[in-house]
C-alpha cells in the first residue's frame, strides 16, 4: 500500500490554511461563522454527512480492504479501533468545553444534539482524514485524492457548522487521523514481512 501524494499535499494544504485562521482568529471565530452561515438544507446536510464517518466509511474502507487483501483490512480494523480509543482517551483527559458564546449557545441545527463536555480533539475529523486516507492509498488517482481530502475537511467543517467543536479540535482531529494514517502505511510491510515470513 502506497501514499497517495495529492491526498497529503491537499490534507496539508487545508491543514496550513487552518492554523492560520487559528492564529489570526479570535479562539470562536471560525466555529461562529461556519454555524451563523445555515440554512435549512444546510441543516439537513450537514446532519447526516457528519455521521458517515460513524459506520459508512468504516465499513466502506474496510470493507475494500478486505475484499482486496484480507490482513491489510485486519491492521486497518485495529487502527481504526486504535484510533477511537486513543481519541476518547484524550477527549477525558483534556475535558474541554464545547463551543459556547459569551451571550448564550450557538444555533443547533434541527435534530442535531449539542454536546458540553469533550471537545478536545474532533473524533469525527480524526476517523474522517484516518478512512478517506486508506480509501485514497487503495485508488492512486491524483484527482480522487485531491477529492478525499476534501471530503474529510468537510467533516471538520461540519463539526463547527453544527456547533460541536472549535477549530483548534478540528485540526487536533485531522493531524491524529494523518499521523495514524501514516504510521499504518509505514507499518504494515513490516507487519506483512514478519507474518508472511
Amino acid at each position: 500500500m502506497r501514499f497517495n501524494r495529492t491526498f497529503w499535499i491537499t490534507s496539508i494544504f487545508i491543514f496550513g490554511v487552518g492554523i492560520f485562521c487559528q492564529f489570526f482568529t479570535a479562539k470562536v471565530e471560525a466555529t461562529v461563522w461556519a454555524n451563523a452561515h445555515n440554512g435549512h438544507y444546510l441543516d439537513i446536510f450537514f446532519h447526516f454527512y457528519t455521521q458517515v464517518v460513524e459506520w459508512p466509511l468504516l465499513f466502506i474502507s474496510l470493507g475494500i480492504l478486505l475484499y482486496r487483501d484480507w490482513f491489510s483490512g485486519l491492521i486497518a480494523g485495529i487502527f481504526f479501533a486504535f484510533e477511537g480509543i486513543l481519541v476518547n482517551v484524550l477527549k477525558r483527559f483534556f475535558n474541554a468545553p464545547r463551543p459556547i458564546l459569551e451571550n448564550g449557545t450557538l444555533f443547533a441545527a434541527a435534530g442535531e444534539v449539542v454536546h458540553r463536555h469533550f471537545s478536545f480533539p474532533s473524533g469525527h475529523t480524526s476517523a474522517a482524514f484516518f478512512g478517506f486516507g486508506l480509501l485514497s492509498c487503495i485508488t492512486q488517482n491524483r484527482f480522487v485524492g485531491i477529492l478525499y481530502a476534501v471530503l474529510a475537511a468537510l467533516i471538520g467543517y461540519s463539526r463547527m457548522y453544527l456547533g460541536q467543536h472549535y477549530l483548534k479540535d478540528v485540526l487536533a482531529g485531522e493531524s491524529l487521523g494523518l499521523l495514524l494514517l501514516f504510521t499504518f502505511v509505514k507499518l504494515l510491510p513490516k507487519i506483512q514481512n514478519k507474518f508472511y515470513k
